[in-house]
C-alpha cells in the first residue's frame, strides 16, 4: 500500500461531510413533496366547494320555478287563461347557467352525460310549459288537472333524476379528484420510501467502503499467509519496505516462508519412504484377500469341484461333490472322480481322458445314478492344466447339477402344449396335431367339433375368474367322459372347446360328432353346482370335416367356427353342421358386426314403441321400447340379427344405456301431455344387470327425467335368468327395493318354471307370442296358457300377453281373465317416436276399441276351438 494514501481520520472526515450533504438534500425533497400534496388537497376542496355552490344555486332557481308553477296552476278553473312563458324563460336562464357557469366547467368536461341530460330535461320542460299554456284553463277541470299533474310530475322527475344525477356526478367527480390526489400522494410516498431506502443503502455502502480501506491494508498480507499455510510459497510479499507495523508483519511472513521451504524438503523424503511401505502392504493384503475368497468360493459354491492329478488321485474336493454323488468327503478323496460319476461307463471315461490329453478340456452333459439311487443329469467341465516341467500338472472337474432344470424344462414343454385350466391341449398344440395328421394321412377323413358356451362371459364376470375356471373344468370333464378314446381334445381359448376324430368317411364322422354334441348339450343342461350356485350351462356347436369342408387344418377350423357362429346367431343352444351356404351367412354376419360398432354413434339405432293395452277397457297402459336399426345404405336389419351380435361383442351395454335414457325421456313427455300415468318397459340384458353399479345408474336416469321408478318396467328374458337365478336374485331385489317393476320376458320359451321364478322379486310375466299363435287351434296350448295364468294369479303376478293379432285371440283371452294386458298388431304395430309425438300432441288418446263379445253360442264354439 502506498504511503500517499490518505490517513484514516481524513477518510472518516470526508465520509461525514458527504453524509451531511445527502441528509440536507433529503430534507429539502420531503418538504417539497409535502407542500405539493397540501396544494393538491386545497385545489380539490376548492373545486368541490365551487361546484356544490353552483349546483345549489341552480337547484334553488329551479325550486323557485316549481313553486311559481304550482302557485300559477293551483287555482285554475275552466275558461281561465294562463301564460307560462315566463317560467319557460326562467328555465332557459337555468340552462344557460348550467352550460355557461365557469364553476361547472370541470363538471361539464369530466361528467358530460349528467350535465347534458339535465339540460335536455330542462329544455323539454320549457317546451312543455309553452305547449300547455294554451290548453290550461281552456278545457274541462279534469283535463286541466291532468295537465297540471303532468307538469308537476315532470318537474319533480327533473328534481329527483336530473339534479340528483348531477349531484351524484359532482360527488363522483370529487371522489375521482380525491382518488387522483391520493394516488399522487401514494406515488410520492413510494418515491420517498425508495429515496430513503437508497439513502440508507448509500450510508451502508459508505461505511463498508471505510471498513474496506482499513482492512485492505492488512487483507493482502492475510491472504499471503493463508496461501503459505496451504503450501503455496511462490507468492510475492509486498510492503516489506514500510516502517510501520504492516511492514514488520510483511518481513516476518517472509522469514516464515524460508523456514517452510526447509521443512518441505524433509517431508517429501519421508512421504516417498512411506509410499513404498504402503504399496507393499496393499499388495500383500490383496493377495491374502484373493486367497480367502478363492477358498470360500471353493467350499461354498453349489457346483461340485474336484482337483486331481493325471492318474485320478484326488488332490482337493469341495463338499458339494460329496452331496452330488451321495458319498462322504473321505470317500470322494479316495476315489477317481470319473469313477464316481461314470459308474459302468468305461468307454466314455476313456474317451474323456483321451480328449483332455489332446485338447486340454472336455465339456458335455452326463447322466448317472448316485450311491443313494438318485438319477442325476449334470454338466461336466474338465480342464487339463499343464506346466513347463510337467510337475504339478492336474485336472479340474466342475460338475453342475441340471436335474431340476431339465425336469422344469420338461414341465414347461408339457405346459406349452396343454391348457392350464382344463388340462386339454391348447390351440397351438391342437392345430399342430391336426396338421400333422392331415399331412401323414391325406386320404383319411378328420372330423372337427367346436363347442362354445352360451353366456359364459357374463357368468365369468359375475362369479369371478376362479369360479369361471371351475365351470371350464366341469365342461372339460364332461367332454372327456363322452369323447371317444382316439379323439383329440383341446380348449381353443375362452369358452371354446374342440374335439377331433379321425375316420375313413367324412360324412359318417360329421354324423358321429353331431350326435356326440347333442349328448353333451343334454349333459350340460343338468344342474352344475359352482360355489353354492346352481347353474345350467348352454352351449352351441359347429361341425366340419376334412376334406369336404376344408383342404387343410386352417380351413377346417375356419369352417367349424363358421358353423359355431351361425349356431350362436340362431339363439344358441344348438348344433350346426357346416354347409357351403354358411360361408355367405358368415360374411353377412361379419358385415353387420362391423357396421354395428358405429351404428349408435351414427344415430342409425332408433327406438320404436309398441303400446300395451288393458283387455278390460282398451285403455292405454304404457309402451315397450324396441330397438330398430336402419343402416346408412337404407337397409333395415332385424333385431334377431343384430341383438345377438351386440350381446356377443359387448355393445349391448352402451346400446341399452342409451335406450333406457331415451325411453325415460319419452315416458316423461307423453305422460305429461296425456295427463295419465303411463308405464315404459325396457329390455335389460343380464350382462348389464349384473354390473356392480347398475341400480344406481338406472335410478339416476329415472331421477334425471323426474320419473318414479315404479313407472319403469325392467324386462329380463327367461333364458337370461335360467343360467343362474341365484346370481340375479340379489341385484333384482335391490332394483325392486328402489321401486322398479321386474318382468320376465318371453316366458315359456326357456327352461325355468314359475316355481323357480318365485324366488325372484318379479311383478310381471310376459307370455311369449308362441302360446297365442296356437290357442285358436290347439286345446293343449289353451290349457297350458290357462295354467300359466292361474299360477301367475296365485303368485299375484301381472300378466302381459304378447303377439295378439286377431279378434278371435282377443275373445279367447277375455274368457280367461279380462284384467290381463295385451300387446300386439291387433291394436298397434311398433311405431317410431315421431308417430307417438303426433298422437300425444293433442293430449290424452282415446281407449282402443275392443271387439264386441260374441253371442253365448258363439263363445261356446270359441272355447272349443
Amino acid at each position: 500500500m502506498s504511503r500517499r494514501i490518505l490517513s484514516l481520520p481524513l477518510q472518516y472526515a470526508g465520509l461525514l461531510i458527504l453524509q451531511i450533504m445527502l441528509a440536507l438534500a433529503l430534507i429539502n425533497y420531503v418538504s417539497e413533496v409535502v407542500e405539493n400534496d397540501h396544494q393538491a388537497l386545497s385545489n380539490t376542496a376548492r373545486i368541490f366547494t365551487q361546484t356544490s355552490a353552483a349546483i345549489e344555486a341552480l337547484r334553488a332557481d329551479y325550486v323557485k320555478v316549481g313553486w311559481e308553477l304550482d302557485q300559477a296552476t293551483q287555482g285554475m278553473v275552466p275558461g281561465m287563461r294562463l301564460d307560462l312563458q315566463p317560467l319557460s324563460q326562467q328555465l332557459r336562464q337555468i340552462r344557460s347557467s348550467l352550460m355557461g357557469n365557469p364553476e361547472l366547467e370541470n363538471l361539464r368536461n369530466r361528467q358530460p352525460e349528467a350535465v347534458y341530460e339535465l339540460n335536455e330535461r330542462l329544455n323539454r320542460l320549457g317546451y312543455l310549459l309553452i305547449e300547455q299554456t294554451g290548453r290550461l284553463g281552456s278545457t274541462d277541470a279534469r283535463l286541466t288537472q291532468q295537465i297540471r299533474d303532468q307538469l308537476l310530475a315532470e318537474y319533480r322527475q327533473i328534481m329527483v333524476d336530473g339534479f340528483g344525477r348531477l349531484v351524484a356526478s359532482a360527488n363522483d367527480e370529487i371522489l375521482q379528484l380525491a382518488e387522483i390526489t391520493h394516488q399522487a400522494g401514494q406515488t410520492n410516498l413510494h418515491l420517498l420510501k425508495a429515496i430513503l431506502f437508497g439513502f440508507v443503502v448509500l450510508q451502508v455502502l459508505l461505511i463498508m467502503f471505510a471498513l474496506w480501506l482499513f482492512n485492505h491494508q492488512i487483507g493482502s498480507l492475510a491472504k499471503i499467509a493463508e496461501r503459505l499455510s496451504k503450501g503455496d510459497r511462490r507468492v510475492n510479499l509486498p510492503q516489506q519496505s514500510r516502517n510501520d507495523h504492516i511492514g514488520k508483519l510483511a518481513r516476518a511472513i517472509h522469514h516464515f516462508r524460508s523456514s517452510l521451504d526447509s521443512l518441505s524438503a524433509s517431508r517429501e523424503q519421508l512421504k516417498a519412504t512411506l509410499r513404498k511401505h504402503d504399496e507393499v502392504a496393499r499388495e500383500r493384503a490383496k493377495a491374502e484377500l484373493a486367497l480367502q475368497m478363492a477358498e470360500s468360493a471353493f467350499k461354498n459354491i453349489d457346483e461340485a469341484i474336484v482337483i486331481s492329478d493325471t492318474n485320478g488321485k484326488v488332490l482337493r474336493a469341495n463338499h458339494s461333490m460329496a452331496k452330488l454323488v451321495d458319498r462322504t468327503d473321505e470317500q470322494v478323496l479316495s476315489t477317481d472322480p470319473l469313477d464316481l460319476i461314470l459308474t459302468g461307463q468305461h468307454n466314455l471315461k476313456s474317451q474323456i481322458r483321451q480328449h483332455l490329453i489332446q485338447s486340454g478340456r472336455w465339456r458335455g452333459e452326463i447322466e448317472f445314478t448316485t450311491a443313494g439311487g438318485r438319477e442325476v443329469i449334470a454338466l461336466l467341465s474338465a480342464h487339463y492344466v499343464r506346466t513347463p516341467s510337467k510337475k504339478g500338472e492336474h485336472i479340474i472337474y466342475i460338475i453342475n447339477d441340471l436335474t431340476e432344470t431339465r425336469k422344469t424344462e420338461r414341465k414347461l414343454i408339457q405346459l406349452a402344449k396343454h391348457d392350464r385350466v382344463s388340462g386339454l391341449l391348447n390351440r397351438d398344440a391342437f392345430y399342430h396335431r391336426g396338421y400333422s395328421y392331415i399331412n401323414r394321412h391325406p386320404d383319411q377323413a378328420l372330423g372337427l367339433l367346436i363347442l362354445g358356451l352360451d353366456g359364459f362371459k357374463s357368468l365369468n364376470e359375475v362369479l369371478g375368474h376362479q369360479q369361471g375356471d371351475q365351470i371350464l373344468r366341469h365342461v372339460a370333464n364332461r367332454i372327456k367322459a363322452i369323447a371317444p378314446n382316439n379323439a383329440i381334445l383341446a380348449r381353443l381359448g375362452g369358452d371354446e372347446f374342440a374335439i377331433a376324430v379321425a375316420g375313413k368317411h367324412a360324412e359318417a364322422i360329421k354324423l358321429e360328432l353331431e350326435a356326440l354334441a347333442q349328448n353333451l348339450l343334454e349333459q350340460l343342461l343338468q344342474t352344475a353346482w359352482i360355489d353354492n350356485y346352481s347353474i345350467k350351462l348352454h352351449c352351441s356347436g359347429g361341425v366340419a370335416a376334412y376334406p369336404i369342408d376344408g383342404d387343410n387344418m386352417a380351413e377346417l377350423l375356419k369352417a367349424a367356427n363358421t358353423a359355431l357362429h351361425h349356431a350362436k346367431s340362431q339363439g344358441g343352444d344348438r348344433i350346426v353342421v357346416y354347409a357351403s351356404h354358411l360361408k355367405d351367412l358368415a360374411k353377412r354376419r361379419f358385415d353387420i358386426q362391423q357396421s354395428l360398432e358405429n351404428a349408435l354413434q351414427n344415430h342409425e339405432i332408433k327406438l320404436w314403441y309398441q303400446p300395451q293395452v288393458s283387455l278390460s277397457n282398451g285403455q292405454l297402459i304404457g309402451f315397450e321400447a324396441l330397438m330398430r336399426w336402419q343402416r346408412a345404405n337404407g337397409e333395415w336389419v332385424s333385431p334377431a340379427d343384430f341383438i345377438p351380435l351386440a350381446e356377443e361383442s359387448g355393445l349391448i351395454a352402451p346400446m341399452t344405456e342409451w335406450a333406457f335414457d331415451q325411453a325415460c325421456r319419452r315416458l316423461r313427455d307423453w305422460s305429461s301431455q296425456s295427463g295419465i300415468p303411463l308405464l315404459m318397459a325396457v329390455n335389460i340384458p343380464p350382462k348389464l344387470l349384473l354390473r356392480d353399479d347398475i341400480e344406481k345408474q338406472l335410478a339416476n336416469v329415472v331421477r334425471k327425467h323426474g320419473l318414479s321408478p315404479s313407472s319403469v318396467v325392467l324386462e329380463i328374458t327367461e333364458s337370461g335368468v335360467s343360467q343362474g337365478i341365484e346370481l340375479l336374485n340379489s341385484k333384482l331385489k335391490q332394483l325392486a327395493m328402489l321401486g322398479f317393476s321386474i318382468a320376465i320376458d318371453d316366458f315359456g320359451t326357456g327352461y325355468s318354471s314359475l316355481g323357480r321364478l318365485a324366488y325372484l322379486p318379479i311383478s310381471k310375466l310376459k307370455v311369449d307370442k308362441e302360446f297365442v299363435d296356437r290357442i285358436e287351434d290347439e286345446e293343449e296350448s289353451r290349457r297350458l296358457l290357462g295354467s300359466i295364468l292361474s299360477m301367475a294369479q296365485a303368485l299375484e303376478l301381472e300378466v302381459v300377453i304378447e303377439g295378439v293379432e286377431n279378434e278371435a285371440q282377443i275373445h279367447i283371452l277375455r274368457d280367461y281373465d279380462a284384467r290381463i294386458t295385451v300387446q300386439g298388431y291387433y291394436f298397434e304395430k311398433p311405431q317410431p317416436e315421431d308417430y307417438w309425438d303426433g298422437v300425444f300432441i293433442s293430449g290424452a288418446i282415446a281407449p282402443y276399441k275392443l271387439p264386441d263379445r260374441p253371442p253365448a253360442n258363439k263363445r261356446s264354439e270359441l272355447s272349443k276351438i
